[in-house]
């Protein structure tokens, strides 16, 4: 009886899907058991709780949705993703002996980031059931977010036990050993072992590949980014670090055409902004460096670093065309305050600046600042050493000594 009156509390509770006006693009959230996806009068998939799927066009009743392959959902299956975490936490309240609901609120508590609360949930279920492989793996996703990759290799050593044949829990496995410690060749084992059982496993084969490339095997990982690209032909890291192997290959043309072809896929991938401008300055070519880190930090505008890459070329970069005094002060002010403003490596650049700004009092004022926070090296603390060290202080002094005289200090090649 109690469960009844659950199920009519939930209707009425429910938001109304069939009103729901789905347009292409729209993110959903399923919320039935094992929804099925059709083509035509043919079930091809059928969808998890909980699972995201993106709306690529409607028919009415009839969402068309990719969930392996290309098939329709009905829209009483799903609702939007913004309703999705109120409604499985009121559903999965409303029937708090249904285990299948209980992992549904622990999956969206995780996407939530409410982490200690989505472990408590894959925790009780498995003290139920232990069974239950997807708790296993979901659970392990939580680990690796908490850095906790002992826990999660054993989530997904349970979860294998429980289904060997998986490719994503070898793949899950594979990616945990290459952050665990950085034991890549267990790493590419599990991938090995993704691929084995799913070859068109387009992640899977760009994993490989970065795990040879660490490995400085840059030739087994452009076979393997290669094959990544022709599964997936949109696969950002893949173009990405295929990129950086062109680059130490010394094949600028193809490095420059996978760093940008990246950025064309998605002109919000970032991380493509930062190789191809990093690879510009390498080359010399510092208005492309200055524009692609700009385009970072449009993206990621807490990019310590490279507010003060900008910062330090347009201060001290001997040709006079691609200094700018008032940019290197704006760049370097911010490289200061999100460092703390008490980093005498960042207080140096800034010096720089205003010497380049024909600010010479501040210059002098910030490096004397800079020089008297300078610290040996402290290498019994177990932490990595900082940036600068008291070795600085010959350098240092030399450049306090030219704002002084009124003198902006130009660099030289690879110095910072």
């Amino acid at each position: 009886m109690r469960y009844r009156f659950a199920i009519l509390l939930t209707l009425l509770l429910a938001p109304s899907a069939l009103a729901e006006n789905y347009q292409a693009g729209d993110s959903i959230v399923v919320i039935t058991k094992q929804a099925p996806i059709k083509r035509k009068s043919e079930i091809v998939s059928n969808a998890r709780l909980v699972q995201g799927l993106k709306v690529q066009k409607v028919d009415g009743d009839w969402l068309e949705v990719f969930n392996k392959t290309r098939g329709w959902i009905h829209k009483k299956d799903v609702i939007p993703q913004a309703e999705a975490f109120e409604y499985v936490l009121r559903r999965a309240e409303e029937v708090p002996d249904d285990l299948d609901w209980r992992h549904a609120r622990a999956i969206v508590r995780h996407r939530e980031g409410d982490i200690d609360a989505a472990l408590t949930d894959y925790s009780s279920i498995i003290d139920n059931d232990t069974t239950r492989w997807r708790v296993y793996y979901n659970r392990a996703l939580v680990w690796r977010k908490q850095r906790e990759y002992d826990k999660a290799i054993a989530d997904l050593n349970r979860a294998l036990q429980l289904k060997p044949e998986d490719a994503l829990i070898y793949y899950r496995r594979g990616s945990s050993w290459a952050d665990k410690g950085y034991n890549y060749e267990k790493a590419i084992s599990d991938y090995d072992q993704a691929i084995r059982l799913d070859p068109d496993y387009g992640d899977a084969y760009a994993s490989r590949a970065l795990a040879w490339q660490i490995l400085n095997d840059d030739d087994k990982a452009l076979q393997d980014y290669n094959e990544a690209l022709r599964i997936d032909p949109k696969l950002l890291m893949a173009y990405n670090n295929r990129g950086n192997i062109w680059k130490s290959k010394g094949d600028i043309e193809k490095m420059n055409r996978d760093f940008s072809k990246a950025i064309e896929i998605d002109p919000t991938y970032a991380t493509a902004y930062w190789s191809r401008g990093n690879a510009a300055q390498e080359q010399g070519d510092f208005i492309t460096a200055i524009h692609d880190y700009k385009q970072f930090i449009r993206l990621r505008p807490q990019s310590l670093d490279l507010h003060h890459t900008i910062a330090w070329i347009r201060a001290t970069n001997p040709h006079d065309n691609f200094r700018d005094g008032t940019e290197a002060v704006e760049y370097a002010l911010k490289a200061c305050e999100l460092a703390g403003d008490e980093d005498p490596y960042y207080l140096n650049t800034l010096a720089a600046a205003y010497a380049e700004n024909g600010e010479f009092d501040k210059a002098v004022s910030t490096q004397d600042k800079a020089i008297g926070l300078l610290r040996p090296w402290d290498y019994s603390s177990g932490e990595a050493p900082g940036l600068t060290s008291t070795s600085d202080l010959p350098d240092y002094r030399s450049r306090l000594e030219l704002y002084r005289q009124r003198k902006a200090y130009r660099d030289k090649p690879d110095r910072r």
